[in-house]
């Protein structure tokens, strides 16, 4: 899997907007999956923002990290890092969910389903899919990269687009017993 897959001219769009946002500072890109990762107790859970904060401090310290590029589907872990890191964070504009919100829903794409018969599904989809790839080749071009959990497919495909340019790369899980077992 490579930066390959995108059409010359989203790839353009994309280092547009990277130079516009990233200029010449020296950026961590965080990818926190929450939501139906948190909701379907998946075996490995995003660490909560109180342990996620001070493993980020530490790994800007150590990399000499200007900013934060946040990747989040998660309105509580976005709302939680923004405010903490005030001024030193960016992140794609998109719609985020909460935990709460897939209560009756196995997962985040059974929720975007529901919500698409009021906002037409190929909209919606091809939103959420654009973001999703911002995102995604934001997070790749950072100098430092780290995820929880880092089994996601988000956290896969942004180290393969980096092709193993990271200086730093740290991946923190909570790891849980798989439902049943003892």
């Amino acid at each position: 899997l490579s930066k390959e897959i995108l059409s010359p001219t989203f790839l353009s769009d994309l280092e547009t907007y990277k130079q516009a946002v990233f200029r010449d500072r020296r950026i961590l890109g965080v990818l926190v999956r929450g939501t139906d990762y948190i909701a379907t107790n998946m075996p490995y859970q995003p660490l909560p923002v109180g342990e996620l904060i001070p493993i980020i401090e530490e790994t800007m310290l150590e990399g000499g990290f200007e900013t934060i590029f946040l990747a989040t589907e998660d309105q509580d872990y976005y709302e939680k890092l923004t405010a903490h890191f005030k001024g030193r964070i960016y992140a794609v504009s998109q719609h985020r969910t909460r935990v709460q919100e897939l209560r009756t829903f196995a997962f985040l794409s059974n929720l975007e389903k529901d919500k698409s018969r009021q906002e037409g599904y190929d909209g919606l989809a091809e939103d959420n899919l654009c973001n999703y790839f911002y995102a995604i080749y934001l997070l790749s071009e950072c100098q430092g990269f780290l995820c929880s959990p880092q089994e996601c497919n988000g956290a896969v495909m942004t180290r393969e687009f980096n092709g193993g340019r990271f200086e730093l790369f740290r991946g923190v899980a909570r790891n849980i017993s798989p439902r049943g077992a003892e």
